[in-house]
């Protein structure tokens, strides 16, 4: 277990001034997207703790595994899509205010 650790530097993410990113690996506490960014997640990816996507940012999350509580806030008209393996909601808490959406599975 410790030796997993190592190679898991948990880290907070920090995504902003309309970049386009794709992450396909990492562990990651918290993220936060803004400023019209887009960002994907691929499989190989660890997220846990709160999770903001603001001002017109999108977020699109693909096979990710959310082993821990993951708490999203998605508002000012952004966009959050998982497409997940693991069909564990509870894991998975989300609010949307202000023009914002969601969906999950394609829900």
């Amino acid at each position: 277990r410790a030796s997993r650790d190592r190679h898991r530097r948990s880290e907070y993410y920090t995504c902003d001034d309309e970049q386009q990113k794709t992450l396909s690996s990492g562990s990651y506490t918290g993220m936060s997207i803004k400023d019209e960014c887009k960002v994907s997640l691929e499989s190989g990816v660890t997220v846990s703790g709160i999770v903001k996507v603001t001002d017109e940012s999108k977020l699109y999350i693909d096979d990710v595994d959310f082993t821990e509580q993951v708490t999203f806030y998605v508002k000012d008209e952004s966009r959050l899509e998982i497409t997940s393996s693991s069909d564990d909601k509870s894991k998975i808490s989300v609010t949307c205010t202000d023009e914002s959406s969601a969906s999950f599975n394609g829900e």
